[in-house]
């Protein structure tokens, strides 16, 4: 009892003490309190918005991702222009749903789920990927995977259809997209893969996809360098129906127009006689339309040095004899490759061991890119002397030596030998 007293007694003269000191320097001691709360009071406010920094940025980065954009941004647009990431399609897909991230998109051409990310102000990126909706063989495990190529390609069909089921022969005329297009010569429908069986064949007309009628690109502005019907602008696939049914020969229309249309003659002798009797039966008429695109488009370059080794290679697949026996069926306007059929006849001749005729040779000095274009024996009087000097056993610039015996001067004729 007497220690609990005794402890008492010394906390109130500690406390009288500190009252006396409160009452002596209250003066000072007021301000400094003062100031001590205030400091106190700043450095709890500051941890207190640090600390809700990270609750308030999740919270706002969960809402920007799911929250969907205002129904007034999205809803007088239905469809919107993006490429499938299934068929590679480009064309007016129907909107499934979109978000500020990305748009959900229905393909109108295969049919399948796809999304792509927005850009700014909510256009539609040129990336597209499968949707994370869309139930497949396999899944994103977010929805910012990008797939490469082979993921992609998983969920396509290895085997196309029937290239004879599509392909439109020479002698029918069909109605699409408004226009009449007679002579065929052309795969329209959907399913055919390209060669590589990953894109879609790109000479094949799909009518499912848009066609602009009322805007025809005829200058090909939209095109790029290599086309394909399902991936260019509306606008350039109603100009090409419409070249297709005009008879294909206007001069003035754009050099990718007849390159897509030369594709599916390419595919036609190349692919599909393989398999098919009937496009073997059509070699002729391919080899015939081809020519005649060359008289009209032969001026472009690029359609002239594809085209002529297409004929080039269709008519060295049709050996059955030694060509050199024949008479040379070659494109005197070569310039710096020699053409197949030559290659073929000079390696007939070495390998028979036989004198090249004066025929032959003469148009091996024409395609000898060594010989200057000046000195090439090219007016029906400059061959006629050719020719006969050749037979009289002159060697000619380009280096054959044989005569019709087999034999060579060796001297150096001023115009047409060395």
């Amino acid at each position: 009892m007497a220690r609990k007293s005794s402890g008492s007694g010394v906390v109130a003269l500690i406390g009288l003490l500190i009252l006396g000191i409160i009452v002596k320097y209250g003066a000072i001691l007021l301000p400094l309190a003062i100031v001590g709360v205030t400091i106190w009071g700043i450095i709890k406010l500051a941890k207190s918005r640090s600390s809700s920094t990270p609750t308030t940025t999740s919270k706002s980065t969960a809402t920007f991702r799911e929250q969907s954009i205002p129904s007034a941004a999205i809803a007088p647009v239905t469809k919107l222009q993006a490429k499938c990431a299934y068929c590679g399609i480009v064309d007016l897909h129907t909107v499934l749903k979109a978000t500020d991230r990305t748009t959900d998109f229905k393909c109108c051409a295969c049919g399948k789920n796809f999304f792509t990310f927005n850009t700014i102000n909510n256009h539609i990126a040129d990336t597209a990927q499968p949707t994370r909706y869309e139930s497949t063989d396999f899944t994103w495990s977010t929805a910012t995977s990008i797939p490469d190529k082979k993921e992609v390609s998983i969920d396509q069909p290895t085997h196309s259809v029937s290239a004879d089921s599509l392909w439109v022969p020479c002698n029918r005329t069909i109605q699409v997209a408004g226009y009449s297009i007679p002579g065929g010569m052309f795969y329209h429908g959907s399913g055919l893969k390209s060669v590589d069986l990953y894109n879609v064949e790109p000479a094949l007309i799909v009518p499912k996809l848009t066609v602009d009628t009322a805007n025809p690109d005829r200058s090909g502005s939209n095109m790029g360098y290599w086309p394909s019907y399902s991936q260019i602008h509306p606008t350039s696939r109603a100009a090409f129906l419409e070249w297709l049914s005009t008879g294909r020969k206007d001069p003035k229309a754009n050099i990718g127009y007849v390159f897509i249309f030369f594709y599916g003659l390419e595919r036609r002798a190349l692919i599909d006689t393989k398999e098919s009797a009937a496009a073997r039966n059509e070699i002729p008429a391919i080899l015939t339309e081809v020519k005649r695109l060359l008289s009209i488009y032969g001026e472009n370059n690029s359609f002239r040095g594809y085209a002529s080794k297409f004929l080039d290679a269709i008519q060295a697949s049709q050996v059955t004899a030694p060509l050199y026996r024949t008479s040379p069926q070659i494109d005197n306007g070569c310039s710096w490759e020699i053409p197949l059929p030559l290659k073929i006849a000079l390696g007939q001749v070495a390998n028979d061991g036989v004198p090249l005729s004066a025929e032959w040779a003469y148009h091996h000095e024409l395609c000898e890119p060594l010989v200057g274009a000046g000195t090439k024996p090219t007016d029906n009087m400059a061959r006629y002397t050719w020719n006969r000097r050749y037979q009289a056993g002159h060697q000619p610039r380009s280096g054959y030596p044989l005569g019709r015996d087999g034999s060579t001067c060796g001297s150096h004729c001023q115009h047409l030998c060395r």
